[in-house]
């Protein structure tokens, strides 16, 4: 999966587009090999080369050079509903190729990427204000976004963006991108506000996702795989997203989970804030933690059964029991800590433990500080809504342990606290913590299961899993002790 990711990921303009099914596409001067099995990973999509292509007929004409002749001849390649893309590699060639494509008679827009065009985790239009400032204001980076902002604020914000792509469609064709189409309900293509595309790039990144503003201001987010058909975590965040009811936790609400232009869409309700970063936690870790737990508190928990008898057990622990062990087998110095693990399970697999829901990735930068200071949670690819108590929060323990070493010794407080609000033995804090690490070990590996070899020794040699396991404070099986009961 992670290959064809890294082929398909050169794509993520296809979004962009009124129609994000493009059939035929052919590329001009590209520097950079797409790779012979991303038509196949596009569903349908077939790549070829200028000389191949009749003139007239491609659906899609991208052009990666700034030779003068190649958005001529990309012009002469597009079909008469077709889509012209042009890419800059700077300031000067998009003034270049804004020429030429005014030129042409095509309608245009402009795109800045950042950081390039072959490598970008954002696509933002460029003159949009209200889009460049949503994109400023995501930017991880406190002293990035704050100039972003300014700059844009003085109506420079094209500054922030040295390379740029330019999208020319037909005059009294549909031009609104197809996700804003999705979003807004639109079938006809006509403007109804605009968008902002973020196309993370980290290696298991398997979605891209549109923020979007309409004509009265209200922010939506659509969201869909870059692979068609890779939905199993889209279907995850609808069920996530419609599993806990009432407006706490701070979370977006389900819009809609449809199926356009060839392609499954989750669209929900946007989070305006700031993301949380590592700065704010290094600044005010208690601040955080007691935000942490207060949203959590929030969480819904169902009645509690054992997990041995409610499938908890064999759903969620003996399968990342099972993939700890091909990493113990691969890597010997983790059998330790998959033993361990194994007590851990065998010890709470029989208690009556609440089902608890889970977000599944509550860490940053799934962390939004909204304008009054409240906590909410994005991104609910991941959620569990029959899981087990100390997940989430032992998860956000590892990121603080990790920002802020020094607050490990009280983590272990907070977690004991936690259980005693549910009714349970704050003794439990230990094993409780190794099968919440466990899953989380588990599931990194399993999304990166064509390197497992590799990531079973890296986890070894690095500690990385010796850290996880020790995220609060204490030897992941034993007894928390000196914690007030």
């Amino acid at each position: 999966m992670t290959s064809s990711l890294d082929a398909v990921c050169r794509f993520d303009w296809r979004f962009l587009l009124p129609d994000a099914r493009p059939r035929l596409v052919a590329i001009l001067d590209d520097e950079d090999d797409p790779g012979t099995n991303v038509g196949a990973d596009l569903a349908g999509v077939e790549i070829v080369r200028p000389d191949e292509a009749p003139v007239g007929s491609v659906d899609v004409a991208v052009v990666r050079s700034s030779s003068d002749g190649a958005v001529q001849r990309a012009a002469t390649l597009r079909a008469p509903d077709g889509v012209l893309v042009v890419e800059a590699r700077s300031s000067i060639q998009r003034r270049k190729v804004a020429r030429q494509l005014r030129e042409t008679g095509l309608d245009v827009r402009h795109y800045g990427c950042w950081p390039t065009c072959a490598t970008a985790t954002r696509f933002v239009p460029l003159g949009d204000r209200v889009q460049m400032l949503v994109s400023a204001r995501a930017a991880k980076n406190r002293r990035r976004r704050a100039v972003a902002t300014l700059l844009t604020r003085l109506g420079l914000g094209a500054l922030v963006f040295r390379q740029s792509m330019s999208v020319a469609t037909a005059p009294g064709r549909p031009h609104a991108p197809s996700p804003l189409r999705v979003a807004s309900g639109d079938d006809d293509g006509v403007e109804t506000g605009s968008m902002t595309l973020l196309t993370p790039r980290f290696g298991t990144s398997r979605h891209v996702i549109a923020l979007v503003v309409g004509d009265s201001g209200e922010m939506r987010v659509a969201k869909t795989s870059r692979i068609p058909g890779d939905d199993e975590q889209l279907a995850a965040e609808a069920r996530g997203l419609t599993s806990v009811s009432g407006s706490r936790p701070l979370r977006p609400s389900l819009l809609s989970d449809t199926e356009r232009f060839g392609q499954r869409w989750v669209v929900q309700t946007g989070i305006e804030g700031q993301p949380l970063t590592r700065r704010d936690v290094v600044d005010d870790p208690d601040r955080w933690l007691a935000a942490a737990d207060g949203w959590l508190a929030d969480m819904p928990r169902g009645e509690r059964s054992a997990p041995d008898q409610d499938g908890r057990r064999s759903r969620l622990l003996d399968p990342a029991l099972e993939v700890l062990a091909r990493c113990a087998d691969l890597a010997p110095e983790l059998r330790p800590l998959a033993d361990d693990a194994e007590r851990a399970v065998d010890r709470v697999a029989g208690l009556a433990l609440p089902m608890c829901a889970e977000h599944g990735d509550f860490r940053p930068p799934n962390l939004v500080v909204t304008a009054t200071g409240a906590l909410a949670a994005v991104d609910w690819e991941l959620a569990e809504p029959n899981g087990f108590p100390l997940y989430d929060l032992t998860f956000f323990h590892m990121f603080v342990t990790d920002v802020v070493p020094h607050v490990g010794a009280t983590l272990a407080e907070h977690a004991a606290k936690a259980l005693q609000r549910d009714g349970l033995d704050p003794d439990l804090v230990a094993p409780l913590g190794t099968v919440c690490a466990l899953r989380q070990i588990a599931h990194v590996v399993d999304r990166r299961s064509d390197t497992i070899a590799e990531l079973a020794t890296g986890l070894a040699d690095s500690d990385v899993a010796r850290a996880w396991f020790g995220a609060l404070g204490a030897r992941p099986s034993q007894p928390v002790r000196g914690v007030p009961r």
